[in-house]
């Protein structure tokens, strides 16, 4: 998942060999350029930040961890989007 997300993103990852329990992963992401000019939205309204407000989209989330999934569920909720949560599946 790591090298993955390292990689859809013009970025780069190592994993070094674990010395005890666990394994450290370096993960090298390119800077985001702020976008922080004035934008017209529809209707003439002003919006800073480069932040632009869309419709709500429905957004499945899964995750083995029931933890995992209602802080993702939730911040995505914040957000305005429609949260639709499930459980990881495996095949029988």
């Amino acid at each position: 998942m790591v090298h993955g997300l390292a990689v859809q993103s013009g970025g780069a990852m190592r994993a070094v060999e674990p010395a005890r329990e666990w394994t450290t992963i370096d993960l090298w992401l390119p800077r985001a350029e702020l976008d922080t000019r004035q934008r017209t939205l529809p209707g003439g309204e002003q919006q800073a930040g480069g932040v632009v407000p869309t419709q709500p989209r429905t957004i499945l989330v899964v995750d083995d961890d029931p933890l995992v999934s209602m802080g993702t569920a939730a911040m995505l909720e914040d957000l305005g989007q429609i949260v639709v949560e499930t459980t990881r599946v495996t095949k029988p």
